[in-house]
């Protein structure tokens, strides 16, 4: 019997081609009516086959390798007998089990039972898991393959991944999640950080993708979700107050001396007292530097929100529920999305600060126009009937806010 290594290059693209005309049929997944025969042309893999121009003797010597297949009983020839050409390769039915052993490579059913069986055993950890598994075992069920990963090992390595991340508390950098599961700080965003993200996407639950203008804006924001950042985040407080952590070490806050914490020693923090009637979370680093207002207390929570920063603003609230809460950003439509993320994560309802009509009327010299998303964020926004007062005015006058106008010009 011939082998795959003993194949030439003809030999092996009609067998290939052959298979996948079965792998591909009724008759693979055992739905066939009638018993169905499987052909190609000549001219399929050997492309000027049927040319008047043809070399006469490249012909021959694919006639010869096709007579080959013949008399080892894996293909019938069907001839034009007035021509004496090749009009059909045809495999023989019987035969076709043999194929993959013949080409040295692993049968199709083998492949969908090994990616079935890596499906089953992620399926049910998870309900986003499970959802993604159970679309990939119906698609083997009609005799597909998987279609998330090229082998049935990136599969594996695929889910492994999906699940880490889903389940992952404590904030990580993303290079440090690839050492973790790859051993190679940049394999994870190399080869897994779009298809994760996509996944997740399709299938999880996340804060409106209307706040990201890129692909690569809305991984970051998935992924900080499940506490996966870039670089560390840090909060940053300014006003009078006192942070108390759990080893009893307390840091004195002031407006004239602000403070930044990295966002993973959340956990170490007992109690954060604030003296001040007002909360403020403020959405750009340069007006949380300008901003100055009496009886305020200010903070900015860098990055996108995700369950460590919404949990830092519960603890805080707890201490501070006769607060009153805000936020000051910028007057457009991914700030009022920020804000109503804000609300969401943090079942805090947050009002918004210097975020109105009156503040873009009086800073119309400094507005700007509209961007095509800045549109379609804000008619939804009106079709929610959430701040469709602001969203309408923008649209009509095609103008937005940056908020560091604000803070520069009327709150220092």
């Amino acid at each position: 019997m011939s082998s795959y290594s003993s194949l030439n290059e003809n030999q092996r693209a009609i067998l290939l081609l052959l298979l996948e005309k079965y792998n591909n049929s009724r008759s693979f997944n055992g739905t066939n009516a009638v018993r169905q025969s499987f052909s190609c042309k000549p001219c399929d893999v050997f492309k000027e086959y049927d040319s008047d121009y043809v070399d006469a003797d490249a012909r021959f010597e694919f006639e010869c390798d096709m007579r080959s297949l013949e008399r080892q009983g894996l293909v019938e020839l069907k001839l034009d007998k007035r021509l004496g050409v090749i009009q059909k390769i045809i495999v023989v039915n019987d035969r076709i089990a043999d194929l993959p052993t013949v080409l040295g490579i692993e049968n199709k059913r083998s492949v969908l039972d090994k990616a079935a069986e890596i499906l089953k055993k992620y399926s049910g950890r998870d309900d986003l898991l499970s959802a993604i598994c159970n679309g990939q075992l119906n698609r083997i069920a009609q005799g597909k393959k998987q279609n998330l990963s090229d082998d049935n090992d990136g599969l594996e390595k695929l889910l492994h991944c999906v699940e880490h991340i889903l389940h992952n508390e404590n904030e990580i950098l993303e290079r440090e999640l690839s050492i973790e599961l790859f051993g190679d700080s940049k394999v994870f965003e190399r080869e897994y950080k779009a298809r994760v993200c996509s996944l997740l996407d399709k299938y999880g639950t996340y804060e409106n993708s209307a706040e990201c203008d890129s692909a690569s804006m809305r991984r970051e924001q998935i992924l900080s979700a499940h506490n996966i950042v870039k670089n560390p985040s840090f909060f940053y407080f300014k006003g009078s107050g006192y942070i108390t952590l759990t080893n009893g070490i307390r840091i004195e806050l002031s407006p004239e001396n602000p403070v930044a914490l990295r966002s993973d020693s959340v956990e170490r923090i007992s109690e954060i007292m604030v003296n001040e009637p007002n909360v403020m979370t403020v959405e750009n680093l340069t007006s949380f530097n300008r901003i100055a207002l009496p009886e305020y207390f200010f903070l900015f929570l860098s990055g996108y929100n995700n369950s460590c920063k919404a949990g830092f603003l519960r603890k805080m609230h707890e201490n501070c529920k006769d607060r009153k809460w805000l936020h000051f950003g910028d007057i457009d439509p991914d700030g009022f999305y920020i804000l109503l993320a804000l609300r969401r994560s943090s079942g805090i309802e947050f009002e918004p600060f210097c975020m109105g009509l009156p503040q873009l009327k009086r800073f119309g010299n400094f507005c700007k126009p509209l961007e095509v998303n800045d549109i379609t964020k804000a008619e939804k926004l009106i079709e929610r009937a959430q701040f469709a007062d602001i969203a309408k005015y923008m649209l009509k006058n095609n103008c937005k806010l940056e908020q560091e106008i604000i803070s520069w010009k009327m709150l220092r």
